[in-house]
């Protein structure tokens, strides 16, 4: 799912070689849809990932097991970059495929690399990008 304040076609372009992506307000609910409203659908749809750039769901409250959350930590100018930092997400062993990623709640960025909470711990790790 991707966060109605994308452009969803500059960040599904590359992405949808490897997923289905459906934009919340378009093909699912309708516009500003709550935070709560959106787990809502998150918990109707089972292992689904919420691919946004608003910061305030990086959340540790927000980890559930049945969907994952990505919060991408650039401006809305720069969207254009979450199709690479998805890729190189999904790249890593922790990440890799949606199994791994239920139940975390995830923050990206290009210098500062990645943080996420895991709802089987309840911790937060980081991860450096490597070269």
């Amino acid at each position: 799912m991707v966060d109605e304040h994308l452009d969803y076609w500059k960040v599904t372009r590359v992405i949808a070689r490897w997923i289905t992506a459906e934009q919340i307000g378009y093909e699912l609910g309708h516009k500003s849809l709550t935070d709560e409203n959106i787990r809502t659908i998150l918990h109707q749809l089972k292992r689904r990932t919420l691919v946004t750039i608003d910061d305030h769901f990086y959340k540790r409250e927000y980890c559930d097991k049945q969907y994952c959350l990505i919060y991408f930590d650039v401006p809305l100018t720069k969207q254009d970059e979450i199709p690479d930092l998805f890729r190189r997400l999904i790249r890593l062993s922790e990440f890799k495929t949606s199994k791994n990623r239920m139940g975390k709640v995830i923050r990206v960025s290009r210098s500062g690399g990645i943080y996420f909470f895991d709802s089987r711990t309840g911790l937060e790790k980081h991860l450096s990008w490597t070269p």
